[in-house]
């Protein structure tokens, strides 16, 4: 049987060399990073040793074993301390609203710090009538959740605990849930690591040491809607310690240690509206699963001192876009387009995205502030609305790119008043474009900023 041969153009001659073995092209393509996607170090802040961060208006709010510190990144090449609050323990993660801080304090509780004045943070309230670990805090309304862990000496299972904090300077226990006895077996240790709210729906990730009289043990991770019929759901691996969560409705991202006794997995994908083993999926990427940030479409997770940035439009199978290997522990950390803001143990480390083919213009970006420019729904099918947040000034420009850096669509902007444009998925030509990922870049008069989106067929 005759090889088949390959034509190969070099310098203006033929050459003539037998083909790649299928194998090894398929190899080479799979180390090629999928996308052409960039994640790379743009600045960086000495501080104590950082669990966690939060950003608004160009501040990132960052816990550490010193306390809260509030970091001015509006030039994200040279982050700025701005100020400095003391706790008592070392702080592990903030949740925002409005003028006030609440800070997981760890074995202290609840923080509550005044931050109107970034630079003259002040603490309101501590509460701490729980002996335990506070891992991470969420708020709705009236109520501050606190995800809280197992006391120091055991004597307590941890539970998620209900603060009421309509007056921040005084807030009390208004409730608590924990686990208990179940059947035959018992809960010996609980560890509610992380926590979000959802439509009020609260949904936390927790732990469980289940025993029974013989010394029988084992560890259950497991992410339950917590409300006055508890809802489990099946995380798959069983035996597993779920670390951080984060909602983008209907699905959790969780990020968790491997555990070697099983096999390797360290992130796993559930899909909320359905409580079932068939709506989780479980992956390896490699490393003790730490932080998680999550959009629709697409996350940003560390695992040890890799930050990842992952494709999970189609959570059955996700891709790994980027990656950036840090010098220290990667921990929490939180995504505004371009940028990326990890608690990297002894530093903040900034990191830029640039997607594949819009490294030129990702140097043009002046501002890393997407509130405002997005598209209803995302991902969107047919029709979607352009949301500009605000009128814009000047000259401007507002257009699409596909993944590979083309232009394919441009808007005229007919009235400085505009703050929404239609786009009906097609391009110049009025061709429907295929399904995938795409970019809004809207230039206007004070910089110009990059949206990704996703278009679904």
């Amino acid at each position: 049987m005759k090889k088949k041969n390959m034509i190969v153009i070099t310098s203006g001659k033929r050459r003539v060399r037998p083909a790649l073995p299928i194998p090894l092209v398929l190899l080479l393509l799979l180390s090629i990073p999928a996308g052409g996607d960039t994640l790379r170090v743009v600045g960086r802040l000495a501080l104590p040793y950082c669990t966690n961060v939060t950003v608004r208006n160009r501040i990132c709010y960052v816990t550490d074993s010193y306390g809260l510190e509030a970091v001015d990144v509006s030039n994200p090449a040279n982050p700025v301390l701005l100020g400095r609050c003391s706790l008592p323990d070392g702080a592990q993660a903030v949740t925002l609203r409005d003028s006030i801080a609440y800070v997981s304090d760890a074995e202290q509780g609840l923080a509550i710090v005044h931050i109107s004045n970034p630079a003259n943070m002040r603490r309101l309230s501590q509460w701490q009538q729980y002996p335990g670990y506070a891992h991470e805090v969420a708020v709705y309304q009236e109520t501050a959740y606190l995800a809280y862990g197992e006391s120091r000496d055991t004597s307590h299972r941890g539970a998620l605990m209900e603060i009421n904090i309509s007056d921040p300077r005084n807030p009390y226990l208004s409730g608590f849930f924990t686990r208990g006895y179940n059947y035959i077996f018992y809960i010996h240790w609980v560890n509610y690591t992380s926590i979000a709210v959802e439509n009020g729906r609260v949904y936390v990730a927790s732990t469980d040491l289940y025993g029974d009289p013989y010394g029988w043990v084992v560890n259950y991770g497991r992410i339950e809607q917590i409300d006055r019929d508890p809802i489990e759901f099946d995380t798959g691996n069983f035996v597993e310690t779920k670390r951080r969560m984060h909602l983008v409705y209907p699905y959790a991202y969780i990020t968790y240690p491997p555990f070697p006794r099983t096999p390797t997995r360290n992130f796993t994908i559930v899909n909320l509206m359905y409580p079932l083993r068939d709506s989780v999926y479980e992956y390896d990427f490699g490393g003790n699963g730490r932080g998680i940030w999550a959009d629709t479409g697409y996350v940003y997770a560390t695992f040890d001192s890799t930050v990842r940035y992952v494709d999970v439009s189609d959570p059955s199978s996700p891709v790994v876009l980027a990656a950036c290997t840090l010098d220290n522990i990667a921990n929490g950390l939180q995504a505004v387009e371009p940028y990326i803001y990890v608690a990297n143990g002894s530093y903040l480390t900034i990191l830029q995205h640039s997607p594949s083919g819009t490294e030129e213009r990702s140097q043009e970006v002046k501002q890393p502030n997407h509130q405002g420019l997005r598209i209803l729904p995302n991902p969107f099918r047919g029709h979607g609305r352009i949301s500009f947040g605000q009128a814009y000034e000047g000259k401007a420009d507002l257009s699409v790119y596909n993944a590979i850096g083309r232009k394919v669509r441009s808007f005229v902007l007919s009235s400085r008043t505009m703050k929404e444009i239609p786009w009906d998925g097609k391009d110049e030509k009025g061709n429907d474009l295929p399904g995938g990922v795409y970019f809004l870049r809207y230039k206007h008069g004070t910089g110009c900023e990059t949206r990704k989106i996703i278009l679904v067929r």
